[in-house]
């Protein structure tokens, strides 16, 4: 599981950075660097990996959430 999330996490920093030299968000690099610290958190067989996925799936989550709400006001 770790290293998927590694993989993924690696993956979307590249992605990410390549977004920022454009000009664009920096959430992708930043999301991404968090990712892949949480595969080898868990690689290593730390605990606290879990919870820093988990805090990027609900950090992820709340941001389209937030998004929407404030278009809708």
């Amino acid at each position: 599981v770790g290293v998927g999330i590694g993989m993924l996490g690696l993956v979307r920093a590249i992605v990410g950075a390549w977004l920022v030299l454009l000009g664009r968000s920096l959430y992708y690099l930043l999301t991404g660097a968090l990712m892949l610290w949480s595969g080898w958190l868990l690689i290593r067989g730390r605990m606290g990996g879990g919870w820093l996925y988990l805090a990027i799936v609900v950090a992820s989550t709340a941001r389209p959430i937030s998004s929407a709400a404030s278009i809708a006001a």
